[in-house]
Order: structure tokens, then C-alpha cells, then sequence
């Protein structure tokens, strides 16, 4: 019998789904699905409630009054000088603010708005994974997703990354729908999901070189060269037309190109100092870094800026990295590896979790949970990657979020919460080697069964004989 290029497309997802499955129906995912969300909803509102709006992040703050000063009609100003600004791109301070435009403007209240989109990630995550891998790993997925620290911890830091969990989960949903029945509306809906997430955080504009044109180009289809182009091209545009409002208002305020943020010098710099490169923070950031010269000793780097205009204070901060990486270059590698291995959690990584906690606020005890969580995750991680390869399904829509998480700390430094974009694809992964482990499990226990069961029969048969 012939099998259609849509079929045929689906055989792997049908394959690693299995037969129990099959006696699942929409309701009891549903079903399933709203009350692990609500279970969700109880852990992260129960978690901000426990700080009494009086824990959360500086960056935190400066989302929360900025928001409120975008809701008072004031612009995106930055919050301590009331100046215009492009430190962080907007599409989270204007969610804060739409809280702000009906009277919910204090910082609990932002921490609970946090809350609730927090929640959709976790229904969204499990239907992404059941499209990948089917009901009950879906369900999987979405246990993981409420019940992962690294995920609601950063509501109560009020931070831009409770928003970038849930649109990743979205834009894997549209990688893999494209992957299985590539449509020019579904790929023109990615991009403008990835030009949302670039108006979160500046680096996951990178998603628009490497998730696009991966999907679109390499996605096993009957597409010609010059559909796939159109595509690209469709979504690229669509991707486009969300960021070029920002991109134009940046570029006039600061009279000189400004694509995204005004922070990429800054962010390098951070991490490019004394305490970055030598001793005991090596791979992490030097915490004098917002200190005048006056206030730190010799041998330390301090906020040294001589003009008023962000875009050129972040030329002065991106050379000032430069020159000391050119002064230290046997450490850049050095340096590299340690980053990356803070934030993957394998390089002292209890001292980054009490680093995270200095800069969220929260209690040490939650940020060290949150490390054991994803240690214990990774190993199902890897052996659901294994199990998705082996059924014929690609893991190619998942990488580039990892990408974008190297990237960030290799710029930067290590940390923790730079592993957002990479958190939705782990759980993902984590839910298909959980349910790869129970479903050996259940064989395991019915091959025994059945073998106790023939032991009975012949036993009872040389008794009769």
C-alpha cells in the first residue's frame, strides 16, 4: 500500500506514541492537562506570595517601574533617569504594562501577572510534546514544565525569560507542524513568533538565522528550492515587520543604527574584568562592574562612561572589552569553557546558583533545587534524544535554542538563567526518556508475567500427567 507524503511524515510520531495512546481521547488530555496547569499555577503563585512582593531582581524592578511609567503615557524610559532607552528590548515591560493599564501596577501584582503566563508555558509545552511524541509524554512534559524551579523562579525575579518559555514551546509547536506539512502560513506565523522573541531578549533574534532557514530549507518535503526561498522569505518579512517599529524608533533616538538593545558592549564587559578572568568568579561577572573608579581597588574594572547616549556609552563599554581581551588572550578560552560550564551547571556550579541568587533575591535553598532538578532531568534528556533519533524523528527544530543559549554566555558570562531558551527543549527531551523508562518498565513486568504465567501452565500439566 502507498503511503502519502503527509503519512508518511507522521509514521515516526505514530510509531513513538504506541498503542496506549490510542485509548486516550482530546478530552482526557485536556482534562489531564488543565489540572497539572492549575498544580502549576498553586507552586508559582504559592512561591511569590512567599516573598511578599519584597524579593525580586534589580532587572526585575527596572521591568516593573518602566512598565509602570509605559502605562503612564511616559514612553520606554529607563526607569532610574527617565531618559529614553534601549537597555532591554519592550515586549516584556509592555506586558507589565497592560497589568499597569487596569490599575494592577504594583509589584506583586506584576509577580502574579508573571505567574499566570508562567502557567501557559506548561499547557503549552505539553501540547507541543504530544504533536512530537503523544498524549501521555505530553502530559509528561507538562509535569515537568510546573514542577521545574528553573522555570517559576523567575517570576518572582519579575524576569523578561517567564515570557520566553512560553513562546519557545509556541515556536516549536510551528517547527514541527512545518516539519510535517510545510505551509507558507505556518512558517510565516514562526517568524513572527522569533521576531517576538527577539523583542524579549536581543539574542534570540538569532533564532531568525538559524531556526528559520533550518526549517524551511531542510525540512524533508516535495517543496521546490523556489517555494522553500518563498518561505524563508515570507517569514523573514514577517519577522521583519514586528522588530522594525523598534528598530527605526532606536535608531532616530540615538541618532546611529541601534538594532535590538543598546547592551551588547555593556554585557560583554561585564563578564570581561579582573574578577570574569582570574580566581574564584572566573566564567561569572565582576559585581564592581556598576561601581565608579573611586569605589574599587586598583586592578578592578568600574562603570566608566564619558557620554549621555546609550548606543555610544556601548561603544566605550565594547571597546573597553576588547582591549582587556586583547591584553589577556591565552584567558579567552580558558574563560569560554568556564562559562559555559557555569551555565550548564558542571563548572562550580553551587557557587553559580548562590551567584543567581545574589542577582534574583530568592531564597539559596530554591536556585540549589533548581540545580539538583536539572541534574536530574539531563540524563532522561539525553536518552529521550536517543529514542526520538532512533524512531525516526529529528531533533533539528530543538537546536538552535541551544545555540542560542551558548552564544549568550559565551558573549557575556555564565549563568543559570541565560539556559532559558535551552529549558523548554530539555523538558521536552526529559519527557520522552521519562516515558522511554516506564514503557521498559511495563514490558518488563508483562514479560514476566507471562513467563510466570507459562511456568504455572506447564507445572500444572506435568501434575496432571
Amino acid at each position: 500500500m502507498a503511503i502519502g507524503p503527509e503519512a508518511a511524515s507522521a509514521t515516526p510520531t505514530a510509531a513513538l506514541q504506541g498503542r496506549p495512546d490510542a485509548k486516550r481521547g482530546p478530552g482526557t488530555f485536556a482534562i489531564g492537562l488543565a489540572l497539572i496547569a492549575l498544580a502549576g499555577l498553586g507552586i508559582r503563585l504559592g512561591y511569590v506570595l512567599a516573598g511578599g512582593a519584597s524579593d525580586t531582581s534589580e532587572d526585575g524592578l527596572y521591568y516593573h517601574f518602566a512598565a509602570n511609567l509605559l502605562a503612564d503615557g511616559d514612553g520606554y524610559v529607563n526607569p532610574w533617569n527617565g531618559v529614553p532607552t534601549a537597555q532591554h528590548p519592550p515586549a516584556w515591560p509592555a506586558m507589565l504594562g497592560l497589568a499597569s493599564l487596569v490599575g494592577l501596577d504594583g509589584l506583586l501584582a506584576h509577580q502574579v501577572l508573571a505567574s499566570v503566563v508562567g502557567t501557559v508555558t506548561i499547557p503549552l509545552v505539553g501540547m507541543a510534546v504530544r504533536l512530537l511524541a503523544g498524549t501521555r509524554v505530553g502530559l509528561l512534559a507538562a509535569a515537568i514544565t510546573a514542577a521545574n524551579p528553573n522555570m517559576w523562579v523567575r517570576e518572582r525575579e519579575l524576569l523578561g525569560q517567564t515570557l520566553v518559555f512560553p513562546l519557545v514551546a509556541v515556536a516549536l509547536v510551528l517547527a514541527y507542524r512545518y516539519w510535517k506539512i510545510p505551509r507558507l502560513i505556518t512558517l510565516a506565523a514562526l517568524g513572527g513568533i522569533c521576531g517576538v522573541l527577539a523583542l524579549v531578549h536581543a539574542s534570540l533574534a538569532l533564532l531568525l538565522v538559524l531556526l528559520l532557514p533550518l526549517v524551511s530549507l531542510r525540512t524533508p518535503s516535495g517543496l521546490t528550492s523556489t517555494r522553500r526561498l518563498r518561505h524563508l522569505v515570507a517569514a523573514l518579512g514577517i519577522a521583519g515587520a514586528a522588530l522594525l517599529p523598534w528598530m527605526v524608533r532606536n535608531t532616530v533616538r540615538f541618532e546611529r543604527p541601534v538594532l535590538l538593545t543598546t547592551t551588547p558592549g555593556l554585557n560583554l564587559r561585564v563578564g570581561t574584568c579582573p574578577a570574569g578572568y582570574y580566581g574564584e568568579r572566573i566564567g561569572s561577572f565582576d559585581p564592581d562592574i556598576w561601581l565608579p573608579p573611586a569605589a574599587v581597588g586598583p586592578g578592578r574594572c568600574s562603570y566608566v562612561v564619558t557620554s549621555t547616549n546609550e548606543a555610544e556609552q556601548d561603544v566605550e563599554h565594547r571597546a573597553r572589552a576588547v582591549a582587556y581581551m586583547r591584553e589577556n588572550a591565552p584567558r579567552v578560552p580558558i574563560v569560554a569553557a568556564a562559562r559555559q560550564g557555569r551555565m550548564w551547571g558542571v563548572f562550580r556550579p553551587f557557587q553559580t546558583a548562590t551567584f543567581d541568587q545574589d542577582f534574583g533575591g530568592g531564597p539559596l535553598v530554591v536556585y540549589q533545587a533548581g540545580l539538583v532538578f536539572y541534574w536530574a532531568i539531563i540524563p532522561f534528556a539525553a536518552a529521550g534524544a536517543v529514542r526520538l533519533r532512533r524512531r525516526g524523528v529529528t531533533l533539528a527544530p530543538l537546536l538552535p535554542f541551544f545555540v542560542v543559549a551558548i552564544a549568550t554566555a559565551a558573549i557575556a558570562f555564565g549563568t543559570f538563567r541565560y539556559r532559558a531558551p535551552a529549558e523548554v527543549p530539555i523538558v521536552i527531551l526529559a519527557a520522552v526518556g521519562v516515558d522511554a523508562l516506564l514503557s521498559s518498565s511495563r514490558r518488563h513486568d508483562a514479560t514476566a508475567t507471562r513467563n510466570a504465567s507459562a511456568t504455572s501452565s506447564a507445572s500444572a500439566s506435568v501434575n496432571s500427567v
